[in-house]
């Protein structure tokens, strides 16, 4: 006998790490589970995720009743969803959703990408956070990316809870066919993300500056949008007063083979983010799968993703004097890049690889199925 679980799960936009996923999850197949799923993308790109406009809210108001069809259709009894970020909007949209859906289901599993909604909702106290409260607490299962992100399923409330890391298709091969990176000349670098300061674009920025005034010079390539039109000019401005035009590429969102070559030219990957959102960023899977060292910050779960000083280094977040003293040794001493490189891929084999992926989600879908 197969159950079916109807899933609310966003698969646009396209680049969007949590959007990846989820179009992973959903092609997975699962021995006696059905994914049944009802689309929740409302931006159709990274640019126009913070956007307000009618489609959008046209969605919205239809969503809650697209998902009580899809239960009576697919006869499934267990929900799962991804709640949204600690923000007002996020909160408000999701208390619409699960407040008129939520009641038709036995079983509520949430996954959360973007943590710290339980917190967020714990301290705030208004007449719409305590309808987003009554809508998200209590639900039979949270499952977190990391048990270094924060504790929704404490501040949520949640009967059962369970750690299922992300994971990345393996592209060794193509690697291997674009690859281009050496250990002589500049640092060839590689940022990607949304292009916005929390993600650590500007200490990034900020960082190559001081390493040019010290004489050393290192090339970046960044993937990504930037949803700011007031930010992007920032960096635009501060590349060409900083003389950086010829060290610096906006390559933008990018897929397939050009994005594959991107990680395949560089030497590493630089990700000093502090986002309220992160949780278990996909791009510093990539760069472990690509075989990347990789410089990023002990912020959320990538502490459990990078081993510090054996598959790259962890720093301090929004700060830039960390991200300079690292990349200078990696500079100073170019076998790291090697070294770093083949432990970053070796522990992606074995921990992020969408076998296991695919198993831990088996055997959570088992359990949730048969919780009474």
């Amino acid at each position: 006998m197969t159950v079916r679980v109807l899933a609310v799960l966003q698969v646009d936009p396209p680049e969007s790490g949590q959007a990846l996923m989820n179009r992973i999850l959903l092609e997975s197949r699962f021995t006696g589970i059905e994914l049944v799923h009802v689309d929740a993308s409302f931006s159709r790109q990274m640019s126009d995720m913070r956007s307000v406009a009618w489609r959008k809210l046209w969605k919205l108001f239809w969503l809650p009743a697209r998902i009580i069809v899809a239960k009576f259709r697919s006869g499934s009894d267990i929900l799962l969803y991804s709640p949204s970020g600690p923000t007002r909007s996020a909160a408000i949209k999701d208390a619409w959703i699960l407040g008129l859906s939520r009641p038709f289901f036995r079983t509520t599993v949430f996954h959360v990408h973007a943590s710290g909604i339980g917190d967020y909702l714990k301290a705030t106290r208004t007449t719409w956070a305590g309808i987003a409260r009554h809508a998200l607490y209590h639900p039979t299962w949270l499952i977190r990316l990391s048990p270094a992100t924060p504790r929704d399923d404490i501040a949520l409330i949640a009967r059962h809870t369970a750690s299922i890391p992300n994971c990345i298709r393996d592209e060794a091969e193509l690697l291997a066919i674009h690859r281009t990176a050496t250990v002589d000349g500049p640092l060839r670098i590689l940022f990607v993300g949304l292009h916005i300061p929390s993600k650590g674009l500007r200490i990034l920025l900020d960082a190559i500056i001081e390493l040019k005034r010290e004489g050393i010079i290192v090339y970046i390539e960044t993937l990504g949008s930037f949803s700011d039109p007031v930010f992007a000019n920032e960096c635009r401005e501060t590349i060409q007063t900083e003389n950086l035009n010829e060290h610096f590429r906006f390559l933008g969102p990018v897929f397939g083979a050009q994005k594959i070559g991107a990680f395949a030219r560089a030497d590493l990957m630089v990700f000093p983010t502090y986002f309220d959102s992160e949780t278990l960023p996909l791009v510093v899977i990539e760069a472990m799968a690509a075989g990347l060292p990789v410089i990023s910050t002990r912020w959320r779960g990538i502490q459990d993703l990078i081993d510090d000083g054996r598959t790259g280094f962890l720093i301090e977040p929004r700060q830039t004097a960390p991200v300079i003293t690292a990349i200078k040794t990696i500079h100073l001493d170019r076998n790291l890049i090697r070294a770093m490189g083949d432990a970053a891929r070796e522990r992606f084999k074995q921990n992020y690889s969408q076998a296991a992926f695919r198993s831990a989600w088996q055997k959570t879908l088992l359990a949730i199925v048969n919780t009474p």
